[in-house]
């Protein structure tokens, strides 16, 4: 029997998407919003967590012609490949970098300073998949299977996706 991905509907995502500033830890004001701006990266542009978490000021395309895209390099399977942000998600990403003091380097930071991590994107969105109480475990490759179940439902094409 064929198991489908678990993805989230337009009701779920908003509530995932909610949690951030939920959170009751008033130290730590601006990863409310770099969190929210992550996961919103993976369920809009269909980030691969990895992706995510390597991507460096460089990689993307702040001006011009070209504007919101994004390299990735050294894909899986060791591909390069561009995605595109809305203007929504660049502005947001935007607002994460001067918020956090980025002009170069890695875009996603712990609070001491570090580049993420994997354990810390995952424990992130179950967190919030668990408050939002959503009627199973959400994590990051399920936002990114939302994003392809998006894909798919206005192409309807599985190459593209």
């Amino acid at each position: 029997m064929l198991k489908l991905p678990k993805f989230l509907d337009e009701q779920q995502r908003e509530a995932i998407l909610s949690e951030p500033w939920n959170d009751p830890i008033p130290d730590y004001e601006d990863t409310r919003h770099r969190n929210y701006v992550m996961m919103r990266l993976i369920i809009n542009a269909g980030f691969r967590s990895a992706e995510l978490l390597a991507l460096n000021w460089s990689q993307v395309t702040w001006k011009g012609k070209d504007r919101g895209a994004v390299w990735i390099r050294n894909g899986k399977g060791g591909r390069d490949r561009r995605v595109y942000l809305g203007d929504v998600d660049l502005a947001l990403l935007k607002e994460h970098c001067k918020q956090w003091g980025i002009k170069r380097g890695a875009l996603f930071l712990s609070i001491d300073g570090t580049r993420l991590g994997y354990k810390s994107l995952y424990k992130l969105v179950t967190r919030y998949s668990k408050r939002a109480d959503l009627p199973f475990l959400c994590t990051p490759h399920t936002l990114r299977h939302t994003f392809a179940t998006d894909c798919y439902r206005s192409e309807q094409d599985l190459l593209l996706v």
